[in-house]
Order: structure tokens, then sequence, then C-alpha cells
């Protein structure tokens, strides 16, 4: 009896395709982020050459109140597209030399986009774990009041009656949901810490690998949860592999920028 439910079990996991809407939303997401290319986000405003006005008063006491109490840095000729205002200028506080930062539009455009894609995935899977947990009896006892028309929870250990295929599928979006938290994290650290040292770069080129890396971490994350909740292999190792290359790349440009090697 148990090595028929089990086998059962094990033909269900092949089985489990999930809803159609994880299906539907790759084309969804793989536009979003080619809109960035296509509205010339990175071509133009992430020409780095062109920066505005940009004024710092120094603190009292440091060692730039002495020289006046405003340092200047000079407009150059021609427009300057795509800048984020307002202009990011970090204080002299009793520092030798004043940083100044100005993050571009375009690069900045990017990683906002694929950071909100990200978390919405994150979302819509980590409610598809609810719901599912409420079809397989696997909530708390007392969220039965919640959601009357799936019966007793009781953690998933005394209800026997559930569709193998739901418990089939919950494991997997559990699976996936583990692994977004497992990457996730660091790789949007690392995509907002290469925003920031890019920024302070003068090479434009910059700009663009790192709107790229960007959108690929965000879609190969995207493609990996689809695969996943479709027991497509081996496109979800491929999917995964990119996006720790993306997240990797990501982390070296940064290293680079700050540390001026690229």
């Amino acid at each position: 009896m148990m090595a028929r439910r089990a086998s059962s079990l094990r033909s269900s996991c092949t089985r489990c395709r999930g809803p159609s809407c994880l299906r539907r939303s790759l084309p969804i997401v793989a536009l979003l982020l080619a809109a960035c290319y296509r509205w010339e986000w990175l071509v133009e405003a992430s020409s780095f050459a062109a920066t505005p006005d940009v004024q710092v008063r120094a603190a009292p006491g440091s060692a730039l109140a002495g020289r006046g109490s405003l340092l200047t840095r000079p407009r150059p000729a021609g427009p300057s597209p795509g800048v984020w205002g307002p202009r990011s200028v970090s204080r002299a506080l009793g520092m030798e030399q004043a940083v100044l930062l100005t993050v571009r539009a375009g690069p900045l455009r990017t990683t906002m986009l694929c950071t909100m894609i990200l978390a919405l995935k994150m979302l819509y899977v980590s409610t598809m774990v609810g719901m599912y947990k409420f079809k397989t009896g696997s909530r708390p006892p007392e969220d039965a009041q919640l959601m009357k028309q799936y019966g007793a929870q009781e953690f998933g250990v005394m209800r026997g009656g559930s569709d193998p295929n739901d418990v089939a599928f919950l494991r997997r979006l559990t699976r996936s949901l583990a692994n977004d938290m497992e990457n996730l994290p660091m790789g949007l650290i690392c995509t907002w810490g290469s925003l920031l040292c890019v920024s302070a770069s003068s090479r434009p080129l910059l700009g663009e690998a790192h709107a790229a890396l960007a959108a690929g971490f965000a879609l190969s994350r995207c493609v990996f949860t689809i695969a996943y909740a479709q027991s497509a292999q081996p496109l979800r190792t491929i999917s995964w592999a990119a996006g720790v290359f993306c997240q990797l790349g990501l982390a070296g440009l940064g290293c680079g920028a700050a540390l001026g090697l690229l």
C-alpha cells in the first residue's frame, strides 16, 4: 500500500505542471526588461561624460571650510541627459575631499525595474505556497476558520485525502521559494552596490554592462522559478547558473569600478 502511494507521488511529480499563469508570465517579464533598451535609457542616459552642476557646502570646522564656503564643479559644454534628480551629493563631514556622486537614470531605472519584478515574483510564489498549504491541510489548526472550504488544517500530518498533485506542486513551490531566499538577497545587494560604484566612474560602458547584468539576473531568476514549477530540466539548472554568473559579474563590476581597475 505504501509502495503504491509512493509510486503515485513520484509519477504525480513528473506530471505536475502548475498553473498556466506561470507559463504566461515569462514573455511579460522579458518585455519589461527589454523596455529599458527600447526606450534608450542605456544609450542616451548612461553618458557619464555629461555631468550637471554640483555644489557642496563645506562642513564647519572641516579642512574645506578655510577655502571658501562653496565648492562648484562647472558644467561641461553640451546637454546632460538622463540625470536622476535630485542630485545625489555626499556631504564633506571633516573629510579632506568631497565625494560627488551622480546616479544616472538608465542604470537606475533598470535596477529598480529588476528589483520590482523580483519582489513581485517572490510575493506571488509565497502567496501560491500559502494557498496550496490550505488545499493540502498543511496550515496550523487555527487557520481552518479562515478558509473553511478546504477542511481541517493539521500541518499536513493528519490529512490523508489530499490530491497527490497538489502535494507535489507545494513541495516544488516551497523549494523554489527557499532557493530565492538563498540567492535574491545577496544578488540584490550586489546589484545596488554595483550601481553606486559604476555611477562614480566616467566610463559609459560600465553603466550599460551593469544594466545588462541586472536584467540578466532578474530574467534568469524568473525562468528558474517557472522551470522549477514545470519540472523543466536542464532549463532549471541553466537558469540557476546564469543567475549566479550575473551575480558574480555584478560583484566583479562593482569592485572593479570602485578600485579603479575598469
